[in-house]
């Protein structure tokens, strides 16, 4: 699919995202769609959740505006724990019926899918060792922000106390 990508209608650009989700496009062709999506005007739900699927749309919000890193984290905790609860869920729904082969995954990689079960298998666990070691450190951070702020709390009243104590 050769395309020139400069001053697209928005129906050529709902056909590449058709494309991107039917796994047809290649990398070359992947990489061009998401700049254009990065920097184009156009808006329509299929568009968006193209976006939404490439991760275009996180990307855009964070450079738009700027964020605090513990909001930045709390974002990654979040998504860790929805991970941890998929995969919860479906070693408990594999472990608990094991003949019944109805439960099924698909994975897919940059819109292309991985028909290669090891190979899935192998990346699900990256994926899964990598986000638990994202959410350990952001508990790590998390309890040493409560520290600082309970310090700051602790040192605020026992100022206000002082102050207080002066006037009488």
């Amino acid at each position: 699919m050769n395309t020139d990508y400069n001053d697209m209608s928005k129906e050529d650009l709902e056909r590449l995202a058709d494309a991107f989700f039917n796994s047809s496009l290649e990398r070359h062709e992947e990489a061009d769609l998401a700049r254009v999506l990065a920097f184009s005007d156009v808006h329509t739900p299929q568009l968006d959740s193209c976006r939404r699927a490439m991760g275009l749309e996180y990307a855009l919000k964070r450079h738009s505006r700027p964020t605090r890193a513990f909001h930045k984290r709390g974002i990654v905790a979040a998504a860790s724990i929805a991970v941890l609860a998929a995969v919860s869920v479906t070693i408990y729904m594999n472990g608990h019926n094991q003949n019944d082969t109805s439960l099924r995954a698909e994975v897919y990689m940059s819109g292309k899918r991985i028909s290669d079960e090891k190979l899935a298998v192998s990346l699900a666990r990256r994926d899964m060792e990598s986000e638990l070691k994202a959410f350990r450190e952001t508990m790590e951070e998390v309890s040493r922000q409560k520290s600082a702020t309970e310090t700051e709390i602790r040192e605020s009243k026992e100022l206000i106390n002082q102050i207080n104590n002066s006037k009488l």
